[in-house]
């Protein structure tokens, strides 16, 4: 684990009280969310003693002890899918790896014109292939449609884009 994410064993307590200062149990609910700053990608941040922590590494931390360090580096996974959730028995380890095939699993992960660096539709990308597939021209298709002939040629090889 990536040595800025640890929380330091002296700051646990203050950990604890922190984040069980700041959730709201929502009738009908089984998750606890966290009533504080949220970062940009929906998940809660908390500062202890002057550093900047995931609010759900340190739910599972202060509920669960320090995550052992060591490659791979281990992430907390939300079994809820909730980002603000902080209810220990919703956060489980694993990898990055195990993280990203469990969001792909659910549907949550994004993909082609979804996702946030794509800059051509999946319109553009099926003309693209329907061209190729006719014998014609990269560099040709991509002057025309106004994209790069490196882009096209990843489209080819499929290294960019493929639908569905």
């Amino acid at each position: 684990m990536r040595g800025r994410n640890r929380i330091p064993e002296e700051s646990l307590a203050a950990a604890r009280a922190a984040v069980s200062s700041r959730v709201i149990r929502v009738p009908f609910s089984d998750c606890h969310y966290f009533d504080g700053v949220l970062g940009p990608g929906g998940y809660g941040r908390f500062s202890v003693h002057g550093r900047r922590f995931p609010a759900h590494r340190l739910a599972y931390e202060a509920a669960h002890g320090a995550i052992p360090s060591g490659p791979p580096d281990n992430v907390v996974m939300h079994t809820c899918d909730e980002r603000s959730c902080v209810n220990p028995d919703h956060l489980v380890l694993g990898t990055q790896a195990e993280n990203a095939a469990d969001m792909s699993r659910k549907g949550r992960a994004r993909h082609g014109a979804k996702h946030y660096a794509s800059k051509y539709s999946a319109e553009v990308v099926l003309e693209v292939k329907t061209r190729l597939a006719r014998g014609e021209n990269g560099a040709s298709i991509a002057r025309e449609l106004g994209c790069s002939a490196p882009w096209v040629h990843h489209v080819k090889s499929g290294r960019a884009r493929r639908l569905g």
